[in-house]
């Protein structure tokens, strides 16, 4: 039996049926499966999570676009899309922030309302972020011991990040959306530029909102 290693939603329910019905019971095989998915799972996954900050200040305000805050409207996004991230990935080892108020509020909603105990860094390089390419040296600077990491920045690069990793071109982060991105490997380095994920999760903050 071909194992795939793509697990999300159902996948260990869907494979331990499949092998159940191959198996004809026998239990030892069947702990044997189930802890080699828990191992794939656990070791064989990095996960990258694409999340635009929320709503802001426009640019009449005469601010400087590094202090622009986040708006009433803003706040309420990021707390309902920071609970939608949790009901997608129960847990995030780092979150890497700009360093822009904007995205600094952000990531202290999320923080305090669903990853209590996750670190956090902030990034001024991400706010001057312009290229896609460049994105990848903060993936390569990781420690092999993160599993799951969440970047909280800004567009355009976040779209055409999200684009390129699901390989959707029409793709568009609003504020306060986010991209979960699966890669079956067990070592950042071996993300590259352009690489589409194995599995991906998009929540559009704009029709989420509108549900509510």
């Amino acid at each position: 039996m071909r194992l795939n290693i793509s697990f999300v939603n159902n996948g260990k329910k869907r494979l331990t049926k499949i092998y159940k019905r191959t198996a004809n019971d026998n239990f030892r095989n069947l702990i044997w499966i189930e802890k080699l998915i828990y191992f794939c799972k656990k070791h064989l996954m990095k996960t990258i999570v694409l999340l635009r900050h929320s709503y802001t200040e426009n640019h009449h305000t005469g601010k400087d676009d590094f202090y622009r805050h986040l708006t009433p409207k803003g706040i309420k996004v990021a707390k309902l899309m920071g609970h939608e991230l949790k009901k997608q990935i129960s847990n995030i080892d780092l979150i890497i922030s700009s360093s822009a108020i904007r995205t600094r509020e952000t990531t202290e909603i999320l923080k305090k309302e669903v990853f209590p105990e996750t670190t956090i860094r902030f990034e001024k390089d991400l706010y001057y972020l312009q290229f896609t390419n460049l994105f990848f040296d903060f993936i390569y600077s990781l420690n092999e011991s993160v599993k799951t990491v969440l970047f909280v920045g800004h567009n355009p690069v976040f779209s055409f990040l999200a684009q390129s990793m699901s390989d959707n071109p029409n793709l568009y982060f609003h504020p306060g959306s986010f991209l979960v991105a699966n890669f079956q490997t067990k070592q950042w380095t071996e993300i590259n530029h352009g690489i589409v994920a194995d599995n991906v999760i998009f929540a559009d903050s704009k029709l989420i909102y509108r549900e509510t």
